[in-house]
């Protein structure tokens, strides 16, 4: 069943009620490059300058439900994606069950008007303003305790958090430059 969850928490099928009418098609991560005329030169020259945002949309349908009308359940989500449920605050991750093992980072959410489809059910269209890249779920932090090697899995150069606990002298590789420190006890 297609399906997306919010925060980790809301699933638009059980805790929503939302029927996604087709798989949202899966955002490539666009790089954001600057080419610059120069007199005289052979070919432009080129500007790496970034990352563009991502941007998923997604299909939905509801219908009443025993509890709520369509129009309460349309409500109650758009202030759920607006950050305006108390004890909830606002929807920074998406998961998509097309694309299992990876999330986004939502940064705004932006809905269609309510159309009627039949005589029970609405459609309506969400779309999902995202960070640049999407990552990978459940990854536990990795501890090395001795010399060893971590590669990144990724074709985009990562940001690592590194924390070092211990005394003496460590010396720690980034690709191939070499960064050598004293540790002192705390």
């Amino acid at each position: 069943m297609r399906s997306f969850t919010l925060n980790t928490q809301f699933n638009s099928v059980t805790n929503l009620g939302i029927r996604v009418l087709e798989p949202p098609a899966l955002p490539t991560t666009t790089q954001i490059i600057d080419q610059i005329e120069v007199a005289g030169r052979a070919g432009t020259l080129t500007r790496e300058v970034g990352w563009a945002d991502q941007t998923i949309t997604i299909r939905c349908a509801i219908t009443n439900t025993p509890d709520e009308t369509v129009l309460e359940s349309f409500r109650n989500l758009r202030a759920l994606c607006a950050g305006s449920v108390p004890g909830v605050g606002p929807i920074t991750r998406l998961d998509l069950s097309t694309n299992p093992g990876v999330y986004y980072k939502v940064k705004h959410t932006a809905f269609t008007e309510l159309t009627r489809l039949t005589s029970s059910w609405w459609e309506f269209t969400i779309t999902f303003s995202c960070e640049p890249f999407s990552y990978q779920a459940g990854v536990r932090p990795i501890t090395l305790t001795t010399s060893g090697q971590i590669a990144n899995p990724t074709m985009v150069p990562a940001e690592p958090v590194i924390t070092v606990y211990g005394t003496g002298t460590l010396t720690l590789t980034i690709a191939s430059t070499r960064h050598t420190s004293t540790l002192f006890p705390p």
